[in-house]
């Protein structure tokens, strides 16, 4: 899932860019949850109390109880590299902030006639999060993370199942090595041979995990707790 976080005192504006996102992202797939907040005190408060890691960041330049920069360069201080685009009328601003690494800015009154290419331009941004590069043999290849349901060990082998395809022999030592390299918190240890995308998971009852593919998956003893939130 993807976490989005979004500034902006126009209640009208958030309200149809959260729409926006969510329907550009379900097309491909993809679950988002996007917290909006139309002040700068609430958005920082959440911002040090949330647990989740953020993906984005969207926020307006004129907060009335916040100025910008304050609100930026706090974020940054606990993350370098988390992409954060601007919504303006102000160029002048934006000129003003470019040593905060910002990604991107929206020039709100052209919103309407840029969407499509913003939403393009913010996917490429998440493209790293929304595919990944698996290795196998001496290869590596491209999958979209949506269509991997889970890797599992069997006979001392990797194996990743896919929605479409039953399964595909992948080039890892173990799920420990795996789990690093894919370096991403969508996927959760079930057991000690099964790393699943908690994204595909349909339910959970009983300790067992129904994946979107029709799959079954028990959930061990002492990985209960990776699982209380879904």
């Amino acid at each position: 899932m993807l976490h989005i976080l979004v500034c902006d005192p126009d209640k009208n504006f958030t309200k149809y860019l959260k729409s926006l996102l969510q329907i550009y992202f379900y097309k491909l797939d993809y679950d988002t949850d996007i917290k909006i907040f139309n002040n700068g005190e609430s958005f920082l408060d959440f911002y040090f109390k949330n647990n989740q890691k953020i993906d984005l960041i969207i926020s307006e330049v004129d907060i009335s109880d916040f100025s910008i920069r304050k609100l930026i360069s706090t974020v940054r201080i606990s993350d370098e590299n988390l992409p954060i685009i601007l919504i303006t009328n102000n160029y002048k601003e934006i000129y003003n902030l470019v040593e905060f690494k910002l990604t991107n800015y929206i020039i709100k009154d052209n919103f309407s006639s840029k969407k499509e290419k913003l939403l393009m331009q913010i996917e490429d941004i998440l493209s790293e999060k929304i595919s990944i590069k698996i290795k196998m043999g001496h290869n590596l290849s491209k999958y979209c993370i949506s269509d991997i349901m889970y890797f599992q060990i069997e006979n001392r082998k990797i194996y990743m199942y896919l929605f479409f395809e039953r399964k595909i022999f992948v080039s890892y030592r173990s799920l420990k090595e795996l789990k690093r390299y894919l370096d991403n918190s969508f996927f959760k240890f079930a057991n000690e041979y099964s790393l699943v995308n908690e994204n595909n998971i349909i339910s959970i009852k009983n300790n067992i995990i129904s994946m979107k593919n029709g799959d079954s998956i028990t959930i061990s003893r002492r990985n209960k707790a990776y699982f209380k939130d879904i």
